[in-house]
């Protein structure tokens, strides 16, 4: 019954990581929802964790639990704005702050209230016209939206009864008698 529901529950944290992000690589997601510990006969604990794979950063974590994201030193945080994104929801690399500014296409201006915009120009000569592509800040806050442990109750709280109960009439019926 262990077994099954700590399925169920990485299951069901896969399945949230999707909802609430655009997730483009289903493989890495998938590979960083690791059961690390089984339960066993005489050690009756599961053990269910976010781990990214590889040598790549923990990327997942600072969802959790939310935070601040400070700029590199003489740099801005580059918001882009949702104009820029195409069908499968990314920034491609010609529409990064480098490259619009390197092909001169983007400028980056201050507003009245002190912020920051990195414009883009489209279309050509009088017909042209500007867009907001980025706001720059020194620092945004990243809300908590992952719900990992949330999500691991829940799923644990509606899946646990049901599987021990199943497992329980199963472990009676096959008595050895």
């Amino acid at each position: 019954a262990i077994h099954k529901t700590t399925l169920q529950v990485q299951k069901g944290v896969r399945a949230n990581l999707r909802k609430k992000f655009t997730i483009r690589k289903a493989g890495f997601a998938d590979r960083s929802i690791k059961i690390t510990q089984f339960a066993k006969k005489r050690f009756l604990e599961a053990r269910i964790q976010v781990i990214s794979p590889g040598p790549t950063p923990d990327v997942f974590s600072k969802h959790e639990v939310g935070g601040i994201k400070t700029a590199r030193e003489n740099r801005r945080v580059a918001i882009p704005q949702d104009i820029l994104q195409n069908r499968q929801s990314r920034v491609t690399k010609a529409k990064r702050p480098a490259a619009l500014i390197q092909r001169k296409r983007g400028f980056i201006i201050t507003t009245k209230r002190g912020q920051d915009l990195l414009l883009q120009r489209k279309g050509r000569g009088r017909r042209s016209r500007t867009i907001i592509a980025y706001s720059l800040e020194d620092r945004v806050r990243i809300p908590a939206t992952l719900g990992f442990f949330k999500t691991v109750q829940g799923v644990f709280r509606s899946q646990w009864p049901k599987n021990f109960a199943f497992e329980l009439e199963r472990a009676i019926r096959t008595i050895k008698r």
